[in-house]
């Protein structure tokens, strides 16, 4: 019975596509949070974002018991009305087969006001909502929450002394978790260094880099845990996650299928754009900054020289390799004539066009952060009028033969914005 059972286990991860990687870690989350879904506990998981919360439990509900899942993202726009019509779909489902369970996910439940009702919702499975004053869930219900914690951004003392509210402190706005949901707290933690290396390799194999010779694996694994420590030291621990990784294989395919870049050439700007030129922290000046670039890039160099030798790549020094990429750009844009006449040519608006047009191609959120004047929203209007380019002209690029179509929606915002107008938007593209 014990081997059917893994056998149709394994059957469900085969079909539903979820590759998962056991460490000891996570078969030990995954017992904690079985038992207590067993003995009808309250879950709440506490751990930085990119930990693995969400697909954890994902995966233990369709894969090992082939439940429902339905999952919930708070935020400040989620209004009471939203998470009551959630919360009425849920039950509706659950009700159609009592047989079955359902698993009710909340995420980020510290960045809501609502976070009163979740915890009566999670502690008394019932809810009291304004148009309803008793929502109670039937027994084939679980509910699991999760958030990240709270974190205090580094300020000068001249600067904190001059923030009276404490809220200034924080990262991002949070409310207070409830001490009835407090003893319910689950501390997911972060992964450890060697979990973390067997997180990188697996993905890497799962990705086929291509022409990445499989004896480099162990270097290129090595490489990217340095960029992740880079990332933690230089800004925070949330900084980094398992989510780069993914985003760094699918920028490396771009460079090598659009840049026609040899994959030592990819892996050298792979790693300036996902992890050299990544937000500062602030209270690190742009001088000390740079020094701590330039060492990093120094060391990704010595780690990856044996891909570079067998390549025979001659431009070694990552910053400059990115810059001749951006030039390149940059000329065949011109040539293209999607360059605007009143614009000069500075690096500014190359580097940010560059990485504009290859996270665009290869879907990866961007966001370009700099004082007014420093070419942001040129770089995208002229991203913008390059994909717009016919297929005619595209085919002979010698860059951009491949690029697609892209149509482009643009929001501006304020601090008058509410999120159902960013809601509203977001529905209408």
């Amino acid at each position: 019975e014990t081997l059917q059972r893994a056998r149709q286990i394994e059957s469900r991860i085969i079909q539903n596509e979820k590759r998962f990687m056991f460490t000891l870690d996570n078969y030990m989350k995954i017992r904690l949070i079985m038992l207590r879904v067993n003995l009808r506990i309250p879950i709440l998981l506490l751990g930085e974002s990119g930990c693995g919360k969400t697909f954890i439990l994902e995966f233990i509900a369709i894969n090992f018991f082939c439940d429902t899942f339905e999952l919930l993202v708070f935020h400040s726009g989620i209004s009471e009305r939203n998470f009551e019509n959630f919360v009425d779909n849920c039950i509706e489902k659950a009700n159609k087969d009592r047989n079955k369970r359902l698993w009710m996910f909340f995420d980020e439940i510290n960045t809501t006001p609502l976070i009163p009702i979740i915890s009566e919702l999670v502690t008394e499975r019932k809810a009291h909502f304004a148009t309803k004053q008793n929502n109670e869930l039937p027994d084939n219900i679980i509910v699991v929450c999760a958030c990240n914690p709270f974190k205090f951004r580094s300020m000068d003392v001249d600067e904190e002394k001059s923030r009276r509210a404490e809220k200034a402190q924080l990262t991002h706005k949070v409310y207070p978790i409830p001490e009835s949901l407090v003893s319910f707290s689950f501390n997911f933690g972060q992964l450890s260094p060697e979990d973390e290396i067997t997180y990188i390799k697996s993905i890497l194999r799962d990705e086929k880099i291509a022409d990445l010779d499989p004896n480099f694996m162990t270097t290129l694994s090595e490489a990217l845990q340095l960029g992740q420590q880079f990332l933690r030291k230089n800004d925070s621990e949330s900084a980094a996650s398992i989510r780069d990784i993914r985003r760094f294989t699918r920028l490396i395919a771009v460079f090598q299928r659009f840049g026609n870049y040899s994959i030592a050439e990819a892996l050298m700007l792979g790693f300036y754009v996902c992890y050299s030129i990544r937000k500062r922290s602030d209270e690190t000046t742009f001088r000390e900054y740079r020094e701590r670039i330039e060492e990093f890039n120094d060391q990704i160099q010595s780690r990856l020289s044996s891909i570079l030798n067998k390549h025979n790549v001659r431009e070694r020094s990552l910053e400059r390799l990115f810059d001749t990429a951006c030039q390149l750009y940059t000329k065949e844009v011109k040539r293209l004539k999607c360059w605007p006449d009143d614009i000069s040519d500075n690096r500014p608006v190359r580097e940010n066009l560059f990485i504009v047009i290859n996270c665009l191609i290869a879907k990866v959120p961007l966001f370009i952060c700099g004082r007014p004047g420093t070419s942001k929203t040129v770089s995208i209007l002229i991203a913008k009028k390059l994909f717009e380019v016919s297929s005619q002209e595209k085919e002979q690029s010698t860059l951009f033969k491949q690029l697609p179509q892209a149509e482009f929606f643009q929001i501006w915002g304020s601090k008058e914005m509410s999120a159902e107008q960013v809601q509203r938007h977001f529905d209408k593209t």
